[in-house]
């Protein structure tokens, strides 16, 4: 198995060897209570997390290097064998961390999800344990964790299970197809973009699966979960039944996709108020995701909402204060939720209308308790 190069940014020249079962043990000793040197508990994983990921990078990145000279089923043996530690330290690792833990570990530097990828790099699904660990990993990073869920779209899960899926649908693999299935149920619930997504790639060949492995339990119990929760989508718009068969299902996720990636790019921006760059990417993210027709869809409404509100605040940052409330009343055009309800008053009191400004916080307080009630 030869993984693929890391790109340049991931590539370290530590070769410190891996001691990943020492961070373990110290991340899940950490207590509420623990304190002792002035660090929060989330600075404490923050540092623990990354010497687990830049020791996880250099050792694979090390261990392909240092096997040159040796013979070359030799040096693909050892490489998998480095593979397997650190997918099994990565899992280990996460498992049972709380969802603020698992929010650090994967948007931590490259991203956690993104580690993955990078470690099993271009080897084939024919090896069954590497394949089996890395979904076992990414589950980790989603259950309970929304940051997780959504950190799928911009790291490329969604291309890996269609890989892994197309390949089971040519093959037995029986216990890929069950963790591929539990690793996706767990990606797609509570997340209706990600349902949506998975519904538009991966419907059909579930079904396939499901038939393939009608005798397996564990498979035909996650394939009907995940075909339950299509059907409900489906049936809630009835719109999508006509992207089934057709290049207009795929056209359609790219565009998700790729406007998924402009707005998580605009919130790293945003974190470190460079207000200009984040603006840029925001608006890119609005015009691709204006390409398509599909605007009455819920999800697609509450992104635009979601982009324009964001843009609004931006606008706001450097200056361009009417601008910005354009982009807040395009907001609520799209979704009248809480947030664009107090962007708008926030920009509404920068521009001296104080009256309109404290109605918009009514209608915020109006929304939440609608919410409560």
């Amino acid at each position: 198995m030869n993984a693929a190069p890391p790109p340049a940014a991931l590539r370290l020249s530590d070769d410190e060897p891996l001691r990943t079962n020492d961070t373990t043990a110290s991340a899940n000793k950490m207590t509420l209570s623990e304190n002792i040197d002035g660090r929060s508990e989330e600075e404490k994983f923050t540092s623990l997390w990354g010497q687990f990921y830049v020791q996880a990078q250099s050792t694979i990145t090390s261990s392909s290097s240092s096997n040159q000279e040796v013979k070359e089923g030799t040096s693909e043996a050892l490489e998998r064998k480095h593979v397997l530690k650190v997918l099994d330290n990565f899992q280990r690792l996460i498992f049972a961390l709380d969802k603020d833990k698992k929010s650090i570990a994967v948007n931590y530097d490259k991203g956690g999800l993104e580690l993955i990828l990078y470690l099993i790099g271009d080897s084939t699904f024919d090896d069954e344990d590497v394949t089996v660990a890395a979904l076992k990993c990414i589950k980790s990073c989603v259950v309970k964790n929304p940051q997780g869920k959504s950190r799928c779209r911009r790291a490329g899960v969604f291309g890996y299970f269609s890989c892994i899926l197309e390949t089971c649908c040519h093959g037995r693999r029986e216990k890929i197809t069950e963790e591929a299935l539990t690793t996706l149920a767990a990606i797609c619930i509570g997340d209706d973009l990600n349902a949506l997504i998975g519904f538009l790639l991966h419907k059909e060949m579930i079904e396939k699966l499901s038939s393939i492995h009608s005798s397996n339990t564990n498979v035909k119990n996650m394939s009907t979960y995940l075909l339950t929760l299509f059907t409900k989508i489906q049936s809630e718009l009835p719109i999508l039944e006509t992207m089934i068969d057709s290049d207009t299902a795929t056209t359609f996720v790219d565009i998700l996709l790729k406007t998924e990636k402009y707005r998580a790019e605009a919130k790293d921006a945003l974190k470190s108020q460079q207000f200009g760059f984040a603006e840029g990417k925001l608006t890119n993210a609005i015009n691709v995701l204006s390409q398509q027709e599909n605007f009455f869809l819920p999800v697609i409404r509450e992104a635009l909402g979601e982009l324009y509100s964001d843009r609004a605040i931006c606008r706001l940052e450097t200056g361009y204060h009417e601008s910005a409330l354009s982009d807040a009343d395009s907001s609520l055009k799209w979704t009248d939720g809480i947030q664009q309800r107090l962007v708008r008053s926030k920009v509404l009191k920068i521009l001296g209308r104080e009256e309109e400004a404290k109605q918009e916080i009514g209608k915020a307080n109006l929304i939440l308790n609608q919410a409560n009630s």
